[in-house]
């Protein structure tokens, strides 16, 4: 969204507050800065790289102290949803969002979301997310096989998923002596799962990032 300027009211005072992105470069680096007005005016600015990886990204405001983030392939809609915390001034995400478009009049398609009660906890900055390190937003992705849980010490608990469930993939890490791949998933299920499995056994991944990929 390199050379875009978007507008609203995010905290309902009747003055307008901006996200005003910079012409891209060659290699579509870009910073964003927002605006907010009120009794404290805040500017942020956000390190964009390679238009953050995505064929489509936005940003806009949705509501009072909401930023949306839109980032993805044409067909598949990944929304990502920030709520501002005047106590921080920071943004931390609150909701995702994720709609794969369907291929017929006779296909539904699929949707997934997960929201604040989940997600606020975590703290997850916009800042952490996009910055001048690459694309660090959660994905959503589909479990290939059976797949047992780990926990945080990377010790095998009786807990797996089956073939077909989804996941979001909220970290990547890399064993740097087995060079096992991992990844951290919330799994919404009868019971709410915030651990680790092997990223080989996931699948499909709705943003496909350098660094979910273990390519950074």
């Amino acid at each position: 969204m390199s050379g875009i300027t978007n507008t609203g009211d995010v905290n309902n005072d009747g003055v307008e507050d901006a996200i005003e992105c910079s012409n891209n470069t060659v290699n579509e680096d870009y910073q964003c800065t927002i605006y907010i007005s009120g009794e404290k005016k805040t500017k942020n600015i956000l390190q964009v790289k390679n238009n953050n990886e995505c064929s489509y990204f936005s940003m806009s405001f949705t509501k009072k102290n909401e930023l949306r983030v839109e980032c993805g392939p044409r067909v598949i809609y990944n929304g990502y949803y920030y709520r501002y915390d005047d106590s921080e001034n920071n943004w931390f995400l609150s909701r995702y969002e994720y709609i794969l478009e369907s291929d017929s009049s006779d296909d539904t398609g699929n949707y997934f979301t997960v929201d604040s009660n989940i997600l606020m906890p975590l703290k997850r900055s916009l800042f952490q997310d996009i910055s001048g390190k690459g694309n660090r937003m959660v994905s959503m992705g589909y479990v290939k096989e059976k797949t047992y849980i780990y926990d945080n010490k990377y010790f095998k608990t009786k807990m797996y998923l089956v073939k077909g469930d989804k996941v979001l993939i909220l970290d990547a890490k890399q064993d740097p002596i087995t060079n096992k791949k991992w990844y951290q998933i919330y799994f919404k299920g009868k019971k709410d799962i915030i651990d680790w499995v092997n990223a080989n056994n996931i699948e499909y991944l709705s943003l496909p990032t350098k660094f979910l990929e273990f390519s950074r």
